[in-house]
């Protein structure tokens, strides 16, 4: 493969750098797809979900208060 990849895959990192990935990114899909896919709710409806379900999820994790 490209070696100047690889060499610049050693900076990378992912959006969410925390064990809670998973949890937030299951949101987010969950959400979003809804609302793409499924023609549920609204833009901003769907982002204010997203956004309390990721408040919820990291007040739990101890991350912010």
């Amino acid at each position: 493969f490209n070696p100047a990849f690889a060499e610049t895959m050693t900076f990378v990192k992912d959006f969410w750098n925390i064990p809670e990935y998973g949890e937030l990114l299951r949101v987010s899909q969950t959400e979003l797809g809804n609302y793409i896919v499924g023609g549920q709710g609204d833009a901003q409806a769907v982002m204010d979900s997203i956004a309390e379900q990721h408040d919820q999820i990291l007040k739990d994790a101890g991350y912010i208060k």
